[in-house]
């Protein structure tokens, strides 16, 4: 069962982050952006309370940004700064690299077998003519049903 309520993350000194949830919601990725490092957290499904992290990846050529898990629990990462986005398997392996005509991927979505991906023209001095675009092409994979909203409009006691 996926609990109802925001994650209290409990995580510190974070310069820019990310993340994903695999299909199961018993673990999540979040990306250190500034550190180029993916970490991985086992997640207590009834209460959402985080476990101690570990090292999923490590990216040396830019900065993870925009994640998404597929059916197969892989991790498809939008990683700044290089025109690619990258599929890791769940031991944490490079599957494949989707490489893309703008230098900075943001952001990654999957809609059935097709990857949406976005991108910025955000600090470049030139930008070229797809830099900001939006991408998409068809993955041999699938992606995971959206989860429904459930809002929860209830605010916590006070201590």
């Amino acid at each position: 069962m996926v609990p109802q309520r925001p994650r209290e993350l409990g995580v510190h000194r974070l310069r820019v982050e990310a993340g994903g949830d695999p299909p199961d919601g018993r673990q999540m990725y979040l990306a250190d952006s500034a550190r180029g490092l993916v970490r991985r957290y086992p997640v207590d499904p009834a209460t959402g309370a985080l476990g101690s992290p570990e090292e999923f990846v490590r990216i040396e050529d830019g900065s993870p940004d925009g994640m998404t898990v597929d059916a197969e629990g892989a991790v498809w990462i939008a990683v700044w700064g290089t025109g690619t986005v990258r599929r890791h398997l769940p031991d944490g392996r490079l599957d494949r690299t989707v490489r893309l005509p703008a230098r900075q991927p943001a952001g990654v979505c999957l809609q059935g077998r097709t990857l949406h991906i976005t991108t910025a023209r955000l600090g470049l001095e030139n930008p070229g003519p797809d830099d900001g675009a939006l991408f998409s092409t068809h993955v041999a994979v699938l992606g995971r049903p959206a989860a429904p909203y459930r809002p929860d409009f209830s605010l916590p006691e006070p201590p």
